[in-house]
């Protein structure tokens, strides 16, 4: 026979795929998150109390990705109605998609797909070269670099550099650019482990390390000649031996050419 009847159509629960932070790194730094599957809301965006979800416990899950790899996968729904994951960037910059997958959701699902910006590691395009100055003769160090929006710190070893006088008798300038200036510096600023830290977007690229040599200031017996370009930052002049032939106060002239025998 035939009949009628009503067909009654409720909210129903909806798998959701969401990520600790939106955003990684395509290095090996800041190169990971952490994803989730949950079953928490319903069609019509209600929460749920895990308490009411017991028989989802155990549902099995599984994570996929694009531009990334899924490690530490819980297998299974877990009794706070929630699957965690982590997704790691394989180094290539772009927008990665996680999928979770449980029973018969479609991969074309967009609310259990999650978005990932894999932002690009700055890129350094001339490294910090070594300098050997004259004690009392700027030494500067340069590094250049492309990213978006790029941030500068200098280091010596470990020791992340500020601007401002050292306890050695040196001057810092430019900890935080792109151009860092030893100003003054004496033996006791020699060093093969300065470098510099860039990021882009929370991304991180360290600079090879590079090394300032200093030779200690002659002032017995010097003899020779020189010429150079005196600076607010850098007024003192030597010869090759670095010998001091002159001293500009104040200082800022002109370039500037001396003798001493």
């Amino acid at each position: 026979g035939s009949g009628t009847g009503i067909l009654l159509a409720g909210n129903w629960l909806q798998l959701r795929a969401g990520a600790s932070s939106s955003a990684v790194c395509s290095g090996n730094t800041n190169n990971s998150t952490t994803v989730t599957a949950v079953f928490l809301q319903n069609s019509a965006g209600i929460g749920i109390d895990a308490a009411n979800l017991s028989a989802l416990a155990r549902i099995p899950v599984t994570f996929s990705a694009t531009l990334g790899n899924i490690s530490n996968a819980e297998p299974s729904i877990q009794a706070n109605g929630i699957a965690t994951a982590t997704f790691t960037s394989n180094g290539t910059a772009g927008t990665a998609t996680v999928n979770a997958r449980v029973d018969n959701v479609p991969l074309s699902d967009v609310l259990a797909q999650r978005s990932i910006t894999v932002n690009a590691l700055p890129v350094i395009n001339n490294q910090p070269p070594a300098r050997a100055v004259c004690s009392g003769n700027e030494a500067i160090f340069t590094v250049n670099a492309s990213g978006a929006s790029l941030t500068y710190n200098w280091f010596r070893g470990a020791t992340q550099l500020n601007d401002g006088p050292t306890i050695s008798g040196s001057i810092i300038a430019g900890a935080t650019t792109a151009t860092l200036s030893i100003q003054n510096p004496g033996t006791a600023d020699i060093g093969t482990n300065y470098n510099v830290r860039i990021i882009d977007n929370g991304c991180p690229v360290f600079s090879n390390f590079t090394q300032l040599s200093v030779a200690p200031l002659q002032l017995l017996n010097a003899s020779g000649s020189a010429f150079h370009n005196i600076t607010a930052t850098d007024f003192t002049m030597n010869d090759a031996s670095c010998a001091r032939i002159a001293l500009v106060q104040p200082s800022g002239g002109a370039p500037v050419s001396g003798n001493l025998s």
